[in-house]
């Protein structure tokens, strides 16, 4: 996420499984999404293909073609036009952006596309009313009568994410550590990947202190059980190691000592 979006204008990488992104932004992106940019482009720009000059009068949008991964070339609207970097465009710009397409036959342009990747229903893309009405919606569904009070919102994913991811690593940590004796390469290389959790979870989260980071070590210090096995494995090797020292002779200290 770059600077341009994201909270204390510090970009930040949100890591999320293989598995989420087939079997959940995917099907998204193929099935619901396209559904809505169909209807969206019906709704908005019912022409389909418009002259350079006809979409300069469209007002509230930006029209671009890609220009790779991570450049667009904005052809109207919007107040720079040329190429442009898409990790120094605001949010209120991505919401703005409209996917056009040259027709080298006619030199019209063709919609094809919008820039964002979440739509709602009518194919605009989601303001943050609109996420904040998803996440309603979606904490009513959960209510039962012995959980009355669910009410979830993307900051409190953010802090789930967090204790979660903090509490993993530190299991995992302690895991790959207690077989520190034999470790094979895998091994090496996981530990070196997990590295400080605390230092991982800053930089995960994007916090600029330290501090705003260890207030989630609290939350660790409430899984008794975590703390269980982790003083269970350390004196099991302290147990071993203490059976190796060779024995000594102990000698009372002289007088005075």
């Amino acid at each position: 996420m770059p600077a341009a979006i994201t909270k204390g204008n510090k970009a930040r990488t949100v890591h999320y499984s293989a598995r989420v992104a087939r079997d959940y932004v995917d099907a998204y992106v193929s099935e619901e999404r396209s559904h809505h940019v169909h209807l969206a482009i019906e709704r908005f720009f019912p022409k389909r293909t418009y002259s350079l000059s006809a979409l300069g009068r469209l007002s509230g949008w930006i029209f671009f073609v890609p220009e790779g991964p991570s450049k667009i070339r904005i052809v109207s609207g919007g107040g720079a036009q040329g190429l442009v970097e898409t990790a120094k465009l605001t949010i209120e710009e991505r919401r703005k952006l409209v996917e056009v397409r040259p027709l080298p036959t006619s030199g019209a342009l063709e919609i094809v596309d919008f820039g964002s990747l979440w739509l709602g229903e009518g194919g605009s893309p989601l303001t943050t009313a609109g996420w904040n009405a998803v996440f309603t919606q979606a904490s009513k569904r959960l209510r039962t009568s012995s959980c009355p009070n669910v009410h979830v919102t993307p900051h409190v994913l953010r802090h789930t994410y967090a204790v979660y991811t903090l509490n993993n690593m530190l299991r995992a940590l302690l895991e790959v550590r207690s077989r520190r004796r034999h470790l094979d390469r895998r091994n090496e290389i996981y530990e070196r990947i997990i590295g400080d959790p605390l230092y991982t979870l800053q930089r995960l989260l994007g916090h600029r202190a330290f501090r705003t980071t260890l207030k989630y070590l609290r939350y660790v210090e409430d899984n008794q059980e975590l703390i269980d096995s982790a003083v269970a494995e350390w004196d099991r090797l302290i147990g071993s190691e203490a059976a190796e020292i060779p024995k000594v002779l102990l000698l009372p200290l002289p007088a005075g000592e």
